[in-house]
């Protein structure tokens, strides 16, 4: 089924200042977002993934490229009259007005009627679940209640598309991730486009269709949460969403499965693409992937590799625990849920397992 591009990004480069002195902080970005969609730009601060969410909004403008709004050229559009509305990092409300006042406020600069207004004011502060203070200041409500009144502004002029650009950062942790929960249901029942930008891998995960990882400008990786977790394009992506443990290998045959000989040691069969005889590579797994078992002389199967280590430290978190492993000169994470595995100590001499399903090959 075809889907509706809600924003079309076309090859998108933003530079500031010029010379020696130039920055370029969006890096020919082409990238479609569909109508409907939990779109998040993830990326480490500095990236470029705040500055490609103002030149949507209009609040920057693009050294090179087009940005289309559902069919749309929108480059010469101010920020006013474009068909989004964004919610920013310390909501910006005004103190001196009460939550009604400030959702009506961009209904008023839209000079809407006053039965308008009125009904669309309640409608979002219902939906928000913030009817019954609609009389108090922000200075009279928590951070989550201040959150769900600028989401209810935002949303009060019924825009086409949302950018939220880390409206749960200043939120404790609890707070967060009842709001992660909240955004994604809202957005559901709206069906607007919300684009989020955020730097937590664990809110990216929890809330998009599609996550956009960024680094230094450039688009890594666009897929499902679970694509980009279970098989990162490459070592930024692979290292910056999760934990993950990275083993250095060369490619010694080719075929259905290919065999990969470990530098420290080891042989694993695993199927990938693009990979000649030869050719060094990594290979990545992910902690909880890895098996941890009593030293006990168990045999490797032809689908796993098992080597010596020795638990080093370990770090309990209540479901969780956290190993860090020393094998062949290496240290390897290791994460094992409370009750399904035997207990291990610091110092304990084990045997972990690689299964080959779970790793990935990467080339960069």
């Amino acid at each position: 089924m075809r889907k509706n591009v809600a924003v079309d990004i076309q090859q998108v480069t933003k530079i500031y200042g010029t010379g020696n002195a130039a920055v370029t902080a969006v890096n020919n970005v082409t990238l479609q977002i569909y109508d409907n969609e939990f779109l998040t730009l993830l990326g480490p601060s500095g990236c470029g993934k705040t500055t490609l969410l103002r030149m949507i909004a209009g609040f920057e403008d693009m050294t090179k490229g087009h940005i289309n709004l559902f069919g749309e050229e929108i480059e010469d559009l101010p920020p006013n009259q474009r068909p989004v509305n964004t919610v920013f990092q310390h909501y910006a409300l005004f103190p001196h007005l009460s939550v009604y006042e400030n959702v009506a406020f961009g209904l008023r600069r839209l000079k809407k009627s006053e039965a308008e207004i009125d009904h669309r004011c309640k409608e979002v502060l219902a939906l928000t679940q913030m009817e019954a203070l609609a009389e108090r200041r922000p200075s009279q409500m928590s951070g989550g209640q201040q959150q769900r009144v600028a989401l209810a502004r935002a949303l009060a002029p019924n825009p086409k598309v949302l950018l939220l650009d880390e409206p749960l950062s200043a939120l404790d942790l609890k707070l967060r991730q009842a709001m992660r929960d909240e955004l994604k249901q809202l957005q559901q029942k709206t069906g607007i486009t919300f684009i989020f930008v955020t730097h937590d891998q664990e809110e990216a995960l929890a809330m998009s269709d599609r996550i956009v990882v960024i680094s230094e400008g450039k688009v890594q990786q666009v897929g499902t949460p679970q694509a980009v977790y279970e098989a990162p394009a490459n070592r930024f992506v692979a290292n910056f969403i999760g934990e993950a443990n990275m083993l250095e290998a060369s490619c010694k045959t080719t075929g259905k499965n290919m065999t990969f000989t470990l530098v420290g040691g080891g042989t694993l069969k695993i199927s990938t693409p693009d990979v000649a005889a030869g050719d060094a590579v990594t290979i990545m797994i992910r902690p909880e992937k890895v098996k941890v078992l009593a030293k006990t002389g168990k045999k490797t199967t032809p689908s796993s590799l098992q080597m010596e280590a020795k638990v080093i430290e370990q770090t309990y978190l209540g479901s969780v625990t956290h190993l860090d492993l020393a094998c062949d000169g290496q240290t390897l994470k290791a994460c094992i849920n409370q009750g399904a595995h035997a207990s291990f100590a610091t110092g304990d001499e084990v045997l972990i397992e690689i299964p080959a399903d779970n790793c990935r090959v990467l080339r960069s």
